[in-house]
């Protein structure tokens, strides 16, 4: 698969301090959320998802994901903050 090129970059970090641990105690898990995102990707219209995952010997350290044709503004995203 041919790696999806950056075009802008914004971070979007969870809100709420509660929200991690009441969606880990319910049982939604990593691989679920991930699924997730790729479907809501496709059903947006992706192309292509990317999802690159950075971790050491004992964690994952960070989730990278990337879709292709989904026309988004800074302005769509930073409403979601």
């Amino acid at each position: 698969m041919e790696s999806l090129a950056a075009v802008d970059r914004m971070s979007l970090p969870p809100q709420g301090g509660g929200t991690l641990k009441a969606i880990a105690r319910i049982g939604y898990e990593l691989e679920e959320a991930l699924a997730d995102v790729i479907d809501n990707s496709i059903d947006a219209g992706a192309d292509d998802v990317e999802i690159t995952l950075l971790r050491d010997d004992d964690a994952i350290l960070s989730v990278r994901i990337a879709a292709k044709s989904i026309a988004r503004t800074n302005s769509a995203l930073s409403a979601w903050e």
